[in-house]
């Protein structure tokens, strides 16, 4: 399992063995428009992986607009995890 916030390391997905489940955390702020998603999906759907999106408050976008979903603290919601790890580990 790849759990973590957005970024680079997700890239580790493409090495990942089939049947593997990954857990992105994202920030409500993202600016790419589902970008990372699409790639994420690609790389998931190729490799034969189980990858889910866990959207989070920002309660504090410390750089600009452009780049904020970096650089921002994750706040997830905790029924929401809770009922994302329950349908995974099912």
């Amino acid at each position: 399992m790849l759990v973590g916030p957005a970024g680079a390391a997700f890239t580790l997905l493409c090495f990942c063995q089939p049947g593997t489940k990954g857990i992105s955390m994202m920030s409500d702020a993202d600016q790419s428009e589902g970008a990372l998603m699409k790639v994420w999906d690609t790389v998931c759907a190729f490799n034969e992986l189980d990858f889910y999106l866990l959207c989070a408050d920002s309660p504090n976008l410390h750089v600009t607009a452009s780049t904020a979903h970096f650089s921002a603290d994750l706040k997830p919601d905790l029924t929401q995890s809770e009922q994302m790890l329950d349908s995974m580990l099912a």
